[in-house]
């Protein structure tokens, strides 16, 4: 009797685990395949508007390079709110990280590439804390008005 209290337990719960992976989509079941989405819509987009922001140069008003985008740190929102940019140093000493507000920022397309360019003085970001990466919160340096969001043509 135990034996049969044990098969039908051991059939019960299988039969369980079944339908919570059918509830919850796994690969298999009828529900995951009665219920496939529709696959996304493509957009093809020119390479130097899809190109990876990290890395990229950033320059100041003299279209000089100041430094380049090491992070991009978003809101609660998912939007962006800052970007890291790594100002760099004499022979890559001195370097160091500040986040800058993402409206102080400016994107444009000058033929095939982006140029970033920041509408603060240089010499005040320098002097901003640095940005740590294992602090709770970090000081954003903030534009006393936000930077035009126009491009230029490719």
């Amino acid at each position: 009797m135990a034996e049969g209290v044990k098969m039908r337990r051991r059939t019960l719960c299988q039969g369980a685990a079944i339908s919570v992976a059918a509830a919850l989509g796994y690969p298999g079941s009828a529900f995951a395949q009665a219920t496939k989405p529709a696959p996304p819509k493509l957009e093809k987009v020119q390479k130097t508007h899809a190109e990876s922001l990290l890395g990229q140069p950033v320059e100041d008003a003299k279209r000089q390079t100041i430094g380049h985008i090491v992070d991009v740190l978003i809101d609660t929102a998912g939007n962006p709110h800052a970007a890291v940019i790594e100002f760099t140093g004499f022979l890559g000493v001195g370097n160091r990280k500040v986040a800058v507000a993402w409206r102080a920022l400016h994107f444009a397309l000058e033929g095939e590439r982006i140029v970033i360019s920041v509408a603060m003085d240089v010499s005040a970001l320098r002097a901003m804390p640095e940005y740590d990466t294992s602090a709770k919160s970090v000081p954003v340096a903030m534009p006393a008005h936000p930077a035009p969001r126009t491009a230029k043509s490719p």
